[in-house]
Parts: C-alpha cells; structure tokens; sequence
C-alpha cells in the first residue's frame, strides 16, 4: 500500500500565516476577537456582491453551510462586537464568493 502525501496547504482551506497574525485566544478553540475593520470588511464585500445581499440573505446561506446565525448577528460581525472563529471566516468568505485572506487583509 502506498500513501500520497499531500501538502498541509492543500487541505487546509486558510493560509496559517493569516491566522497567526491575529488575535486569538485558545480556550478549546480558536477565536478572533470582534474586529471593527473585520467587520467593515464584511459589509463592504457583503454589499458589492452581485446581486446585492442583505444581511438576512447572507444568514440563510451560511445556515447553509451549518453556520446557525441570525441577521442581527450578521450585523453584529458587521460592527465588529462578535466573535469569530478561523472556520467561521472561512465559511463567510466562501458564502461572498471571496477568500478569508481578503477577508482579514
């Protein structure tokens, strides 16, 4: 039996030099701490997506994606007051149709 080694960037769906320059706390898991910029980030990226999603939208399609989120908690991600974990950026980026890389920078 032989086994393909593939490269830890293949699989993993973020570039870990993006999460290691950010604020994270370990307590079972990783977490980003609310960000302002972050969130205006989402909002911009939220609103040139064509056509133009709502906050409404933009939690029922990471609901989708098992993301149980509500329109006023998009709008707190949005105002930079909720917490995120790495995956939970990743599942947001891919539901705008963007990277989470875009997403942090």
């Amino acid at each position: 039996l032989i086994e393909t080694i593939v490269p830890i960037r293949q699989i993993l769906p973020f570039d870990l030099t993006v999460a290691s320059a950010f604020s994270i706390v370990f307590a079972g898991r990783d977490i980003m701490a609310p960000n302002k910029s972050f969130g205006l980030k989402v909002a911009e990226t939220r609103r040139l997506v064509t056509p133009k999603m709502s906050q409404a939208e933009l939690a029922r399609r990471l609901q989708d994606y098992g993301l149980k989120l509500t329109s006023a908690e998009v709008g707190d991600i949005e105002a930079g007051q909720r917490s995120l974990n790495y995956c939970q950026v990743t599942m947001l980026a891919s539901v705008l149709n963007t990277t989470a890389n875009q997403l942090l920078s």
